[in-house]
């Protein structure tokens, strides 16, 4: 309840503050804040194909008729294939293109929905005061609904702009293509597409993002409550840090399980060959933790609100599952059966 009372009061003064100072701005400023962070935009790109599972698949044809290249571990050539796989699909040659076929939703429902492009490319050098002429096309071929536009994008960056309503096909896909007229080959990293419409206001998603906060806010109360069961209050308050402290170190321990240790990395190919004793234990850990500390993650209220996407009832509804059903209520589970069991006082003659 008092974690309930401080984040309303915060969340109050925040939203208050916001409002007050977008009044200050430009004709301008103030369309723009409306159009992209004062709204709640659904987000729609391509699936990602799993490849690790298509490398796993083509290795494992080859080696019916072949062995792996001497100095080279199965491992190493999956991860190698993997690693080409992704650049067949993110790599746009000099004078060649890109198609997209992005799901978008109902088309009846997006009727006369006018709708937003965030798109993102790297070069392979990076310089981000490099400009790179753009081309793009939306809408089927087959149809004579399409739209066309050209323009310079910054690398490194993203870009927003808007495109027609009633681009969308039949099947509630939108075909994007993308022709890249430079000399350089340009790279769209997994999130580098992205279609956004909106579905609703700023006020409802910015309490939707508050919530989840306040998810967050009761794991770490389970946390202390049920550290404070078994161990005195400094030592409670002292594994409560660390293990927040852990949960915002997860890029570590996604290099650990990409790398398959934390020691004796070689520097040719960035992974352990030879594991140890310290690498064995490590490794599992860390893929333990990663995917516990991910529950907690994958929801992102602070990006989503300050780039205008949507958070649904949905994603709230899987937060309070994941994190306060399942995390929390896993803790809590512990220190009540601790609790239960611990001696609170000694009796005296």
């Amino acid at each position: 309840m008092l974690n309930a009372l401080l984040l309303a009061l915060a969340g109050i003064g925040i939203f208050g503050m916001m409002q007050w100072r977008a009044r200050h701005l430009s004709a301008k400023e103030q369309e723009t804040l409306r159009n992209e962070v004062f709204v709640a935009r659904k987000v729609a790109r391509e699936a990602t194909p799993d490849y690790e599972d298509r490398a796993r698949r083509i290795v494992a044809e080859k080696l019916k008729s072949a062995t792996p290249p001497e100095g080279l571990s199965i491992q190493q050539v999956q991860t190698l294939i993997r690693e080409q796989l992704k650049s067949q699909d993110q790599l746009v040659p000099p004078n060649r293109g890109r198609r997209w076929e992005i799901y978008v939703g109902d088309p009846e429902a997006l009727r006369n929905r006018p709708m937003t492009i965030r798109a993102r490319f790297d070069p392979p050098t990076p310089d981000s005061n490099e400009r790179f002429p753009a081309a793009w096309e939306f809408g089927d071929l087959n149809s004579n609904k399409q739209f066309k536009t050209n323009f310079v994008m910054p690398a490194e960056a993203y870009l927003e702009f808007p495109i027609p309503a009633n681009l969308v096909n039949e099947k509630g896909n939108l075909d994007i293509r993308f022709y890249n007229y430079n000399e350089k080959a340009l790279i769209f990293p997994a999130d580098g597409m992205e279609v956004l419409y909106r579905i609703g206001g700023f006020g409802g998603n910015f309490v939707r993002g508050l919530a989840v906060i306040f998810c967050w806010l009761a794991l770490l109360a389970a946390l202390g409550l049920t550290g404070a069961t078994f161990l005195s209050f400094p030592v409670a308050a002292f594994c409560s840090v660390a293990v927040l402290m852990l949960g915002l170190s997860t890029s570590t321990l996604k290099q650990i399980v990409d790398e398959n240790g934390i020691v004796a990395v070689d520097p040719n190919t960035g992974r352990v060959d030879n594991p140890g004793i310290i690498n064995e234990i490590a490794v599992p850990m860390a893929k333990g933790l990663l995917g516990t500390m991910n529950l907690a993650r994958s929801f992102s209220p602070i990006d989503s609100l300050s780039s205008g996407r949507a958070i649904t009832w949905g994603e709230l509804s899987l937060a309070v599952l994941q994190i306060c059903i399942l995390l929390s209520g896993f803790l809590a589970a512990i220190g009540m059966i601790i609790f239960t069991r611990r001696e609170l006082a000694t009796a005296q003659k």
